[in-house]
Protein backbone atom coordinates (compact mmCIF):
# COMPACT_ATOMS: atom_id res chain seq x y z
CA UNK A 1 0.00 0.00 0.00
CA UNK A 2 1.52 3.30 -1.11
CA UNK A 3 1.48 6.18 1.33
CA UNK A 4 0.75 9.64 0.12
CA UNK A 5 3.15 12.35 1.13
CA UNK A 6 1.57 15.64 2.10
CA UNK A 7 3.34 18.90 2.82
CA UNK A 8 2.28 22.16 4.39
CA UNK A 9 2.17 25.17 2.09
CA UNK A 10 1.52 28.83 2.80
CA UNK A 11 -1.34 30.35 0.81
CA UNK A 12 -1.42 34.08 0.15
CA UNK A 13 -5.02 35.32 0.23
CA UNK A 14 -6.86 38.55 -0.53
CA UNK A 15 -6.91 41.15 2.21
CA UNK A 16 -9.28 40.14 5.03
CA UNK A 17 -10.22 36.86 3.33
CA UNK A 18 -8.33 34.49 5.64
CA UNK A 19 -11.45 33.10 7.34
CA UNK A 20 -13.51 32.98 4.11
CA UNK A 21 -10.78 31.10 2.25
CA UNK A 22 -10.26 28.70 5.15
CA UNK A 23 -13.99 27.95 5.20
CA UNK A 24 -14.02 27.23 1.47
CA UNK A 25 -11.00 24.92 1.79
CA UNK A 26 -12.54 23.06 4.74
CA UNK A 27 -15.68 22.49 2.65
CA UNK A 28 -13.42 20.89 0.03
CA UNK A 29 -11.93 18.63 2.76
CA UNK A 30 -8.54 20.32 2.63
CA UNK A 31 -6.70 20.35 5.96
CA UNK A 32 -5.96 23.94 6.88
CA UNK A 33 -4.27 25.85 9.66
CA UNK A 34 -5.00 29.51 10.29
CA UNK A 35 -3.11 30.68 13.39
CA UNK A 36 -5.16 33.33 15.16
CA UNK A 37 -4.70 35.60 18.15
CA UNK A 38 -7.56 36.98 20.19
CA UNK A 39 -7.54 40.70 20.86
CA UNK A 40 -9.99 42.80 22.83
CA UNK A 41 -11.48 45.69 20.88
CA UNK A 42 -13.13 48.65 22.59
CA UNK A 43 -16.07 50.58 21.22
CA UNK A 44 -17.94 53.39 22.94
CA UNK A 45 -20.61 51.03 24.24
CA UNK A 46 -18.86 47.66 24.56
CA UNK A 47 -15.72 45.54 24.55
CA UNK A 48 -15.43 42.42 22.45
CA UNK A 49 -12.81 39.69 21.95
CA UNK A 50 -12.07 39.20 18.26
CA UNK A 51 -9.89 36.64 16.50
CA UNK A 52 -7.28 38.06 14.14
CA UNK A 53 -4.94 36.11 11.85
CA UNK A 54 -1.44 35.92 13.31
CA UNK A 55 -0.09 36.41 9.78
CA UNK A 56 -2.56 38.68 7.97
CA UNK A 57 -3.01 37.58 4.37
CA UNK A 58 -1.80 34.01 4.89
CA UNK A 59 -3.00 30.58 5.92
CA UNK A 60 -1.56 27.09 5.60
CA UNK A 61 -2.81 24.01 3.73
CA UNK A 62 -1.73 20.37 4.05
CA UNK A 63 -1.80 18.84 0.57
CA UNK A 64 0.11 16.53 -1.74
CA UNK A 65 2.80 18.22 -3.87
CA UNK A 66 0.89 17.79 -7.14
CA UNK A 67 -0.15 20.43 -9.64
CA UNK A 68 -3.82 19.38 -9.48
CA UNK A 69 -3.78 19.84 -5.69
CA UNK A 70 -2.16 23.27 -6.03
CA UNK A 71 -4.73 24.28 -8.64
CA UNK A 72 -7.60 23.06 -6.46
CA UNK A 73 -6.42 25.34 -3.63
CA UNK A 74 -5.92 28.31 -5.94
CA UNK A 75 -9.46 28.00 -7.33
CA UNK A 76 -10.92 28.72 -3.90
CA UNK A 77 -12.45 32.14 -3.29
CA UNK A 78 -9.86 34.51 -1.86
CA UNK A 79 -6.76 32.45 -2.67
CA UNK A 80 -4.15 34.33 -4.69
CA UNK A 81 -1.01 32.19 -4.74
CA UNK A 82 1.08 29.60 -2.98
CA UNK A 83 4.34 30.94 -1.58
CA UNK A 84 7.33 29.87 -3.66
CA UNK A 85 11.04 30.55 -3.49
CA UNK A 86 11.27 29.56 -7.16
CA UNK A 87 8.46 30.87 -9.39
CA UNK A 88 5.90 28.19 -10.18
CA UNK A 89 7.19 25.72 -7.58
CA UNK A 90 5.42 26.13 -4.22
CA UNK A 91 7.82 25.84 -1.29
CA UNK A 92 6.79 23.47 1.52
CA UNK A 93 6.70 24.77 5.08
CA UNK A 94 8.46 22.33 7.44
CA UNK A 95 5.97 20.35 9.55
CA UNK A 96 8.00 21.26 12.65
CA UNK A 97 7.26 24.94 12.00
CA UNK A 98 3.53 24.26 11.83
CA UNK A 99 3.72 22.18 15.03
CA UNK A 100 5.60 24.98 16.80
CA UNK A 101 3.04 27.54 15.64
CA UNK A 102 0.19 25.34 16.87
CA UNK A 103 1.80 25.05 20.31
CA UNK A 104 2.43 28.78 20.48
CA UNK A 105 -1.16 29.65 19.55
CA UNK A 106 -2.65 27.00 21.87
CA UNK A 107 -0.79 28.50 24.86
CA UNK A 108 -3.11 31.48 24.56
CA UNK A 109 -0.44 33.98 25.56
CA UNK A 110 -0.05 37.30 23.79
CA UNK A 111 2.06 36.90 20.67
CA UNK A 112 3.94 39.77 19.09
CA UNK A 113 5.17 38.92 15.61
CA UNK A 114 7.06 42.22 15.40
CA UNK A 115 8.43 42.78 18.92
CA UNK A 116 11.01 45.35 17.75
CA UNK A 117 8.39 47.71 16.29
CA UNK A 118 6.94 50.36 18.60
CA UNK A 119 4.01 52.63 17.90
CA UNK A 120 5.17 56.13 16.98
CA UNK A 121 8.79 55.17 16.36
CA UNK A 122 10.32 55.45 12.90
CA UNK A 123 12.83 53.17 11.29
CA UNK A 124 16.48 53.97 11.59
Amino acid sequence: MATTMQNWYAVYVKSRHEFVTRGELVRKDVETFLPVVTKVRQWKDRRKSIDFPLFPGYLFVHIEPRSDEFLSVLKVRGAISLLALNPGVPTPVPAEEISSLRLLVEKGEEIDVYPHLRKGRGYG
